[in-house]
Formats: C-alpha cells, sequence, structure tokens
C-alpha cells in the first residue's frame, strides 16, 4: 500500500541549455524596436561575415531580428549583433524562398525586401 500526501510536488526548474537549433528567438532577439517616431540605419557596409575584429554591428541585430520575426530561427543563434554561420544560413534560406538569387550575403534587393514595411528601419545601401 502506498501512502498519500496532500504536498504539491516542487516544479522542476527549467533547462537552461538549448540545442542550436531549438533557440528560443524571443530570449535571444529583440522583436521590437522601441522609439519615438526614429528609426535606426541599416548599413549595408556595416554587415560583415565574420567580423575580424568580432565587433557587434546595430545593421547586423536588425537583419538578425528581420530573419527571426520571419521565422528564420537560425538567426538567432548566433550572438546578437554577429554576422557568423547561423545568421548567413538563415539568409540563405531566406533569399531562396523570396525568390532573391541565394548567396548568404546581405545586398540591397534583400535588405529592401526583409525591412520593406518596417517602419523602425532606414536603409543606406552603400
Amino acid at each position: 500500500m502506498t501512502e498519500t500526501t496532500n504536498e504539491t510536488p516542487e516544479p522542476k526548474a527549467a533547462s537552461k541549455t538549448t540545442a542550436t537549433n531549438s533557440v528560443s528567438p524571443s530570449l535571444v532577439i529583440p522583436r521590437e524596436v522601441y522609439g519615438k517616431g526614429e528609426t535606426d540605419e541599416v548599413r549595408l557596409s556595416a554587415i560583415k561575415y565574420k567580423n575580424k575584429n568580432a565587433r557587434k554591428s546595430l545593421s547586423v541585430l536588425h537583419v538578425q531580428r528581420a530573419l527571426v520575426l520571419r521565422g528564420y530561427d537560425r538567426a538567432g543563434a548566433d550572438p546578437q549583433g554577429y554576422f557568423g554561420d547561423e545568421t548567413q544560413a538563415a539568409l540563405w534560406d531566406y533569399q531562396e524562398k523570396e525568390g532573391i538569387e541565394p548567396t548568404a550575403v546581405p545586398d540591397a534587393q534583400t535588405l529592401q525586401r526583409l525591412f520593406e514595411d518596417d517602419p523602425n528601419i532606414t536603409l543606406a545601401l552603400f
């Protein structure tokens, strides 16, 4: 015979580890840009693959955010503002699905399509 108690079991702590492909983008990339009618400039020239100086780029962060918002969650697996392998793979997938020649390199056409309905972004395509 088993003994029953009226105690409620303690909830288990959530695991802090996640697989690369199951990153929760809402925890990695901000979903919205907040401001008072201001816009951020996304500069094509500031988006560099594996930047040798490992500097974060606001332009890359916005690309990551836009990709994650469209369901390309892999972009959220790279550190915020760093254009690494996961962001590159997500960009390739986005370009392919949108009918843009997939190069995994951000270009003017890709950025225009990615941010066409984002009132928080001003593009600088140089």
